[in-house]
């Protein structure tokens, strides 16, 4: 009991920090007689840092399978998590902002790497200003469902990132960067290719997470059933989607399963549509989706069954 009442008064005095902004921290795991810790955010990410680092780290995920990053909210149990954490990683630009404050609160105790950070992100569709903790405009965080994005951006980032805390696992890290570099062409070479059979390419998601995904296939996410992120629609808000959807001749409908489909199947009802769920999260006990490559091929054999 005293354990779990000094964690929840460490979140909370995380949440309430005022700290400046966290600068890099400089960590050694030359005393520890485990891996050194790294925290992930959401699973996706956690996944890709474990296929970056190999057996030379352990990697926690905070985000629980099922759950919102758009509703978490931290327990004891995760902030006795993040305690033994070396390295907090977060996508950054809206999608995690309880690990922005709660890296605040512990700055100079662990680094922090926001991935988003100085990347070119595309514009956000969705309305997101409804926290004002949130600065508008910063664009999509949803980074990880495009592989050559992934490839390209993000993978290189999550591998400096462990280089630069422990160099003396540097030489595994880029040879399994390369490794997961050789993965994900293949991933996009094998997408490229179904997709180019698909007869229908607009879809309404259920929030505005598929853009990147759809930038890189030529798919089209016209709209989204919720018009903020972890928020219920309004009546006028389905309303006009409905209007929109007989109006565009639009059917496909994609859920998410961390969220209420109840809006969703409202909608589907109204235009005579189809509901599909995709999944941009996953998580380490969802079977069939327990690692990023079986998430990616999951939500591209939903997309196949809906736009074929």
């Amino acid at each position: 009991m005293k354990d779990k009442l000094a964690a929840l008064l460490l979140i909370l005095a995380i949440l309430l920090s005022g700290c400046n902004a966290v600068e890099k921290a400089t960590v050694s795991d030359a005393k520890d007689s485990e891996k050194p810790v790294v925290v992930a955010t959401i699973f996706p990410i956690a996944d890709l840092l474990k296929q970056i680092g190999g057996d030379k780290i352990e990697v926690i995920t905070l985000l629980p399978a099922g759950a919102s990053p758009h509703h978490f909210e931290i327990t004891p149990k995760e902030a006795k998590i993040i305690s033994r954490g070396k390295l907090l990683v977060s996508v950054g630009a809206g999608l995690d902002p309880w690990a922005e404050r709660i890296a605040k609160g512990l700055a100079g105790q662990m680094a922090e790497l926001v991935i988003s950070d100085g990347l070119t992100l595309l514009p956000f569709k969705g309305k997101d200003h409804h926290d004002q903790n949130i600065p508008a405009n910063k664009g999509d965080p949803h980074i990880w469902l495009d592989p050559i994005f992934v490839k390209e951006k993000v993978a290189p980032i999550l591998a400096e990132s462990l280089g630069d805390l422990w160099p003396q696992h540097q030489g595994a890290f880029q040879n399994n960067l390369l490794n997961l570099q050789e993965q994900l062409e293949e991933l996009h070479q094998s997408f490229t290719q179904l997709a180019a059979d698909f007869a229908e390419r607009r879809f309404i998601s259920f929030h505005s997470t598929w853009a990147y995904l759809g930038k890189r296939y030529d798919l089209s996410e016209v709209e989204s059933v919720l018009e903020y992120p972890g928020e219920e629609p309004s009546a006028g808000w389905l309303a006009g989607l409905i209007k929109l959807a007989q109006r565009e001749q639009l059917g496909i409908i994609f859920i998410e399963p961390q969220f209420n489909p109840k809006p969703a199947e409202i909608l589907a009802q109204e235009i005579g549509g189809r509901v599909f769920i995709l999944d941009p999260l996953g998580g380490e006990n969802v079977d069939g989706r327990d690692d990023y490559f079986k998430l990616m091929n999951y939500n591209f054999s939903i997309l196949q069954e809906a736009l074929k």
